[in-house]
């Protein structure tokens, strides 16, 4: 599973395997949503996406918990317009990484389009 905070200013991300933090880089900002990837049944990357209201504290267990539920029921959420540009660019990274990985897939399933999300 591949995670990544966002940030206000910045991202956080982690390379989650088996349960164990492989990487992590961080770039500053105040954390306010998780995007989560990981490789379904079906051997494609499935990604997910939470972000917190900002009246609301930050809760980065029940962040993960939102988006990775998302990444597997398989329904098309509309992407807030606040995160899509940095969403498109955790689909390209999550399929690099699992295909780094040497899992058979090239190919991102998102909860949304960018182009579902303008229409």
């Amino acid at each position: 599973m591949l995670v990544e905070y966002i940030r206000r200013g910045g991202n956080k991300k982690y390379h989650i395997i088996n349960g164990r933090r492989k990487q992590s880089l961080r770039s500053g900002g105040i954390r306010r949503g998780a995007m989560v990837a990981l490789l379904g049944e079906d051997g494609e990357v499935r990604t997910g996406w939470s972000l917190c209201h900002r009246l609301d504290k930050f809760d980065r267990d029940r962040a993960v918990q939102v988006a990775k539920a998302r990444a597997e029921n398989g329904k098309k959420y509309e992407i807030p317009r606040s995160i899509e540009q940095t969403y498109a660019r955790f689909q390209n990274s999550a399929a690099n990484f699992f295909n780094k990985d040497n899992h058979s897939t090239a190919h991102v399933i998102g909860q949304a389009t960018l182009d579902a999300a303008k229409s």
